[in-house]
């Protein structure tokens, strides 16, 4: 038995088993006593393993945070909502996921920085934004103003392993030419949680919904799914492999 995540155009995505269990992004998740946890927004992927680990759940009544959910955690679905069992106080205490933007120290600006204790571990200077030139948020200039002529370089950092990515509707799917193709409407997902394939929608460069197995991908990265093939290719080889099994 295979699951299917679905993402279509109106931002959401279904996963349908033979039970017709089905998980709608945006669709709510409640504790096991009832109470509103959030809503689903995203799913971490682990690139290593192909499988899809854990949901994003935010915009929800308990604290005003993005908590991350593992699948093992969801026990149902019913009324178009997602039960967890997990209590209101045991949901309470779920992770929350947690992003930052911050900005390189430039090594000019090292001598102005105050004294701090030198760390074992070294690593990066980093400003907390909004140190940032003018033309960027969080500066009193001008919005119009002129850009830096070398712009800071900006790093984001969140919780979850650096090794996942999230995969979100209409995450981007480029061909071996690196150009775009389409955009993920469905992740088919096995009983162990591993990622076997995706639906690509028609409508970029397909003139219908294309099938592509996990054999075909070369990488999942943060904001893209990178194949094997180019797009004329992965028409050429779903086709014929849906003919084949017709």
């Amino acid at each position: 038995m295979a699951y299917a995540l679905r993402f279509p155009s109106q931002d959401s995505f279904k996963r349908e088993t033979e039970d017709s269990m089905n998980i709608d992004l945006g669709m709510d998740v409640l504790t096991s006593d009832g109470h509103k946890l959030g809503a689903v927004r995203k799913l971490v992927f682990d690139p290593a393993s192909k499988q899809i680990l854990s949901l994003i759940v935010g915009g929800g009544l308990i604290g005003n945070h993005d908590h991350i959910v593992d699948m093992s955690m969801i026990s149902g679905e019913a009324s178009n909502a997602l039960t967890l069992d997990l209590s209101e106080k045991d949901a309470a205490q779920l992770p929350t996921f947690v992003t930052r933007q911050f900005v390189e120290v430039p090594r000019g600006d090292y001598d102005s920085l105050p004294y701090v204790q030198p760390s074992a571990s070294g690593g990066l200077y980093l400003y907390g934004a909004p140190f940032i030139g003018r033309g960027y948020e969080g500066r009193s200039d001008s919005f119009y103003d002129a850009a830096p002529t070398n712009p800071p370089i900006l790093q984001n950092q969140s919780n979850l392993e650096e090794t996942n990515t999230l995969i979100s509707a209409g995450t981007d799917v480029v061909g071996s030419d690196e150009k775009k193709i389409g955009t993920v409407e469905e992740v088919y997902v096995n009983t162990d949680g591993e990622v076997t394939g995706f639906l690509i929608k028609k409508g970029w460069i397909f003139t219908h919904d294309i099938r592509i197995p996990m054999d075909w991908v070369r990488e999942v990265d943060g904001d893209k799914i990178h194949l094997t093939l180019t797009g004329s290719e992965a028409e050429t080889k779903a086709h014929d492999a849906t003919a084949a099994t017709s």
